[in-house]
């Protein structure tokens, strides 16, 4: 009696559940008719467990033609629950896999953006790798040019001390004139030689205006330099920012798509199946 019982309410839930199943399907498949659907498969479902009873019951009675009938019926009505629970499966399968792409199309999307960040950040190192070679350059063509402009002084310095020299011989070489006819003599010597010395210190006097300048040159790129430096270090400071903030975006989806993936193996394993 027991067996018997269970027996009966095995049947009565996986009729249940093929029932829910199917007609879940059908409206699937149909879904601009949802409630005729299920108001078909509902009864369509019924009947073919009432017509299977029936058959069962008077199977040695009835006549060959309404056996033939009915079990033809059966028949159909199995495949039409076949049919409606391939297109429950269809259905998940198809929903997981339009899920599990989304996820996916997003991470590629996330992952191509931290690839332009990284190439926007190889190019911000490339400008500032070429900015900091050219700041190099220009200080040392600066400085030598700075160098130019100190021996221009020196080589002027040297020769008002060859002047200087020149009135100092000279006066030692008469010595025979006074005291103070040597003096005038060194004077006039002196008087002799100030357009030579006008000339060199006009040459001073334009190498250091030069110094200065370069000088200002100098520190003027280095403020020019310094200002792209910082504005380049913090792009590539922003660039990476951008990069961690990407990445804590995408690891929810990846755990999702991990997620979708394993739910997605026993649906897709049974869709293949009947398939």
């Amino acid at each position: 009696m027991f067996l018997g019982i269970l027996v009966f309410l095995s049947a009565l839930s996986i009729s249940a559940v093929a029932i829910y199943y199917s007609v879940a399907g059908l409206v699937a498949i149909f879904a601009a008719a949802a409630v005729p659907i299920i108001i078909m498969g509902t009864a369509l479902e019924v009947g073919k467990l009432v017509t299977a009873v029936w058959l069962h019951k008077n199977w040695s009675r009835a006549a060959w033609w309404l056996k033939t009938y009915l079990s033809i019926a059966v028949f159909i009505l199995m495949f039409i629950t076949s049919m409606g629970i391939f297109g429950f499966l269809s259905k998940a399968h198809v929903d997981q896999n339009l899920s599990s792409d989304t996820v996916t199309q997003r991470i590629e999307i996330i992952d191509n953006k931290v690839q332009a960040e990284n190439s926007y950040i190889q190019r911000q190192k490339d400008v500032l790798e070429r900015l900091t070679g050219q700041s190099t350059g220009s200080n040392d063509r600066f400085n030598q040019d700075i160098a130019i402009e100190q021996k221009k002084i020196e080589d002027a310095y040297k020769r008002l001390e060859v002047l200087d020299a020149d009135v100092e011989a000279f006066t030692s070489r008469n010595k025979g004139f006074g005291g103070t006819g040597r003096v005038k003599q060194g004077l006039e010597v002196r008087k002799s030689q100030q357009p030579e010395r006008d000339r060199i210190n006009d040459q001073i006097n334009t190498a250091q205006e030069n110094i200065n300048k370069l000088r200002a040159g100098i520190n003027d790129q280095i403020d020019k330099n310094t200002t792209e430096i910082k504005t380049i270090e913090q792009n590539i400071f922003d660039a990476q920012g951008r990069i961690e903030q990407l990445i804590i975006e995408q690891e929810p989806l990846k755990s999702q798509l991990m997620k979708l993936e394993s739910e997605v193996g026993p649906i897709r394993y049974i869709a293949e199946f009947v398939y």
